[in-house]
């Protein structure tokens, strides 16, 4: 009889479960779903109206950068990016934050400790957060930024050990190639150089001047002497012992004395002056080159090398829309696409006409500006915590830090800081554009 009762007892207590668990169960499935919604899935402030035909065009390319991180981005995975890719370890890159439209660095910046030209980048990019934070304010959500200054990408998976539970640490760099997991931005010699007064303003005359009828017949470049970062194991950048893109193409011409050639490396020209020929020649530098988006504004085709290296705006380009593409396996592919272009006048010249529209359409400063804020705005909805809730050791406003800089640094601003002192950079179109900020 005991047996019996014990066994009663168990069944009742086994009757109860169940219906306890199954009051619990909304319960906690509340809660559950409340925390996710609160940080994961915490609606971003929405996009100005005037971004839309930008974003459609950009989000491919962002999703493709993001795709690393569709798990979630914790804070830990960010406060180890700010360790292991800013100067705490020596390495040229900024850690930023911005909160309810302000924008903070949450890592000493420690520019002194770099080399010039880092610093120099570093500086740029703080101002393009600035301008971002002076013109939309809380429309940017709060967010931790790590950003790498470095054009040499530093993490190639083909060397990763086959997992589902690696963990890429996020961080945005201005070039990367498909090995690379990285967050593509623009690249700073866009707000530098004044690519929409020296470049974009003149598109319509640059292709009427001179015509295209009246321009040579001829593949001209001047490359640069840049040597290629090489990596043995990429399988998509490694170029099967020519270490020297550019200089090999010299050399190249050189001994091919075809009077249809004209590439070297010096002297140096200005780009507006290779407007005078058809066919010009692209071939990254040490990794990818800023010179295509200035080179596709003059209105000759761009042969562009396949090298593996992109930049943020490189996936909304088509062969043979917007370009000429060759070297995908050898580089004397260049006469081959040098022979398509001659053969082919026609096409070749609405080529050279489609580059022109898409750099005046998406690169100039408005379609900049809303390329940042849509990659904002998806990389804030993978944060599996709240950036507002976190606390950092080190938090300087980045308006104080740049008027710091300016001040208490002259020794170490270089001729470019003085120029920008003079003439600023860029975050502005010289013709105008529809706005609604």
């Amino acid at each position: 009889m005991p047996a019996i009762s014990s066994l009663s007892q168990g069944t009742s207590l086994a009757t109860k479960r169940p219906q306890l668990l199954f009051l619990l169960l909304p319960l906690t499935l509340f809660l559950l779903t409340s925390s996710w919604k609160a940080y994961a899935l915490e609606e971003p402030p929405p996009l100005p109206s005037y971004c839309s035909k930008y974003a459609k065009a950009y989000l491919p390319s962002i999703w493709t950068d993001l795709l690393p991180w569709t798990r979630g981005i914790t804070h830990e995975m960010i406060r180890a990016s700010a360790r292991r890719w800013t100067m705490e370890s020596r390495y040229p890159g900024i850690a930023v934050a911005f909160r309810g439209g302000q924008v903070f660095l949450f890592k000493n910046a420690n520019l002194q400790k770099t080399f010039k030209h880092h610093a120099k980048e570093a500086i740029i990019y703080l101002e393009i957060f600035q301008d971002l934070a002076r013109r939309h304010g809380a429309g940017i959500p709060d967010i931790d930024v790590v950003l790498a200054t470095n054009d040499i990408p530093a993490v190639n998976i083909a060397n990763v050990p086959v997992a589902h539970n690696i963990t890429y640490l996020p961080q945005f760099r201005y070039c990367r190639s498909y090995e690379n997991p990285n967050i593509l931005v623009p690249v700073w010699q866009l707000y530098e150089f004044h690519y929409s007064k020296r470049f974009l303003q003149y598109i319509d005359t640059n292709f009427t001047c001179p015509p295209w009828e009246q321009r040579a017949p001829k593949l001209y470049g001047r490359l640069g002497r840049f040597d290629r970062f090489v990596d043995p194991t990429s399988r998509r950048t490694y170029r099967h012992n020519i270490r020297v893109p550019r200089r090999w193409f010299t050399q190249w011409a050189r001994d091919l004395k075809d009077p249809r050639i004209d590439v070297k490396d010096l002297p140096y020209v200005p780009i507006a002056e290779w407007r005078r020929n058809k066919y010009i020649m692209f071939v990254d530098g040490i990794t990818f080159s800023s010179k295509l988006e200035k080179l596709m504004a003059l209105g000759s085709v761009t042969m562009v090398e396949q090298s593996g290296y992109r930049s943020f705006y490189q996936m909304q380009l088509r062969p043979f829309e917007h370009y000429v593409p060759f070297w995908f396996e050898r580089p004397q592919e260049a006469l081959d696409a040098l022979q398509w272009m001659m053969a082919n006048d026609n096409e070749a010249r609405q080529i050279a006409q489609n580059a022109q529209l898409f750099v005046k359409e998406m690169l100039n400063k408005q379609a900049l500006r809303c390329y940042w804020l849509t990659l904002f705005r998806e990389y804030a909805k993978l944060f599996k915590y709240r950036p507002a809730d976190v606390q950092y050791d080190t938090w300087i406003s980045v308006t104080d830090y740049l008027a710091d800089f300016r001040v208490n640094k002259p020794n170490y601003t270089m001729e470019w800081f003085r120029f920008a002192n003079k003439s600023g950079f860029e975050f502005d179109d010289p013709f105008g554009l529809p706005e609604n900020v």
